[in-house]
């Protein structure tokens, strides 16, 4: 499992180096031969022109676009968590704590 830094605030030249948008951030993965990645460090402050909840459209572009499968690279909505069990590839469970719902991914 590796958590990648995932946001697009690249357009400013200072956060270049910590930062990569969803394209770079699944190539990473699959440069790494990650069989789970989750995408960390978005959505907490607007950085740039695009929206907060951007790379929420912008990684299912960019999975396709890499052929990396959904389940491969996955995004937390905001307050959710879930929970991974040892061995498995796949996300077994998941709170979503604005709604209280638990359903299987």
């Amino acid at each position: 499992m590796a958590a990648r830094s995932i946001g697009r605030a690249v357009h400013a030249r200072f956060m270049r180096k910590q930062h990569v948008n969803e394209e770079e951030a699944v190539q990473m993965h699959l440069d790494v031969k990650s069989k789970l990645s989750i995408g960390v460090h978005w959505g907490t402050f607007r950085l740039c022109d695009d929206p907060i909840e951007a790379p929420m459209d912008g990684l299912p572009l960019a999975r396709r676009k890499l052929g990396v499968e959904d389940a491969a690279f996955v995004l937390f909505a905001l307050g959710e968590t879930r929970v991974l069990k040892p061995g498995r590839r796949q996300t077994i469970s998941r709170r979503n704590y604005r709604s209280g719902a638990m359903d299987s991914a």
